[in-house]
């Protein structure tokens, strides 16, 4: 299955947009050492759309990163652009410089034969208890109506314009993070850190990504990765409790 990371990391790459392409130099936190140990809620009652293991919370490569081993210097197109994938689970979380906070988690998986190049089920919840559940599949586009439609839970549609691999390539994911060069800074928690214009990097053992953190004055947001090829199955939800647009 030979979709790059540009794509497979399209959700969290899009919400990177407002946050990580600025030039303001980024801040670390004291939580930077680690990736996010949040629980991913992104199984339902209603919904088979997840794997057994959709709840567990995501947690780095059993490797160890050896900084000894990694490259001082990293080029985001050699980093994005070469690796093959089959599917990730993420939990993104950004918070304003006014206090709100969003949560994004979910899993992706690579589907050569829909026009964004992914299949997705992503929830996500915002301050002051909002949540927005949804899933795209092929060419379907799934959103959890927070009141029946007639009598359905799920509302169908084709998939919204623009959401597609346009935006995704090398050249845009520079743009968000504001800078194409990634520069070694160290290991952290097993981890190696990369540090560029407009963020942090961490990546595993393998080489893969485990962590972004981008910082402007607006906002901060902290994107976590993990089950990289895991055994990720995303599914529909029951027809009987679909409305069809």
């Amino acid at each position: 299955m030979k979709r790059t990371i540009a794509s497979l990391v399209a959700v969290a790459a899009l919400s990177l947009a407002g946050c990580g392409g600025s030039q303001d130099a980024p801040a670390s936190s004291d939580t930077s050492s680690q990736p996010a140990s949040s629980e991913s809620s992104a199984s339902s009652e209603s919904s088979s759309a997840s794997s057994s293991e959709s709840s567990a919370a995501p947690s780095v490569s059993d490797d160890q990163a050896d900084s000894a081993d990694s490259p001082d210097t990293l080029d985001v197109y050699e980093l994005f652009g070469g690796t093959e994938l089959a599917s990730y689970r993420m939990v993104m979380e950004v918070s304003s410089a006014d206090g709100n906070l969003m949560r994004v988690s979910g899993e992706v998986v690579a589907n050569p034969a829909s026009s964004t190049g992914y299949d997705a089920h992503l929830i996500t919840e915002v301050s002051g208890g909002q949540t927005l559940e949804i899933m795209s599949i092929g060419e379907d586009y799934y959103v959890k109506s927070p009141a029946p439609v007639d009598g359905k839970t799920w509302v169908k549609g084709p998939i919204p314009p623009g959401a597609d691999d346009s935006g995704l390539s090398p050249d845009r994911i520079t743009e968000m993070l504001g800078s194409n060069s990634l520069v070694k800074v160290g290991e952290e928690g097993g981890l190696v850190k990369y540090e560029t214009t407009g963020a942090y990097v961490w990546l595993d053992g393998d080489g893969r990504l485990a962590k972004i953190e981008a910082e402007n004055s607006s906002a901060k947001t902290a994107v976590t990765f993990s089950d990289w090829n895991g055994d990720v199955t995303i599914t529909p939800p029951p027809a009987s409790e679909v409305f069809e647009q």
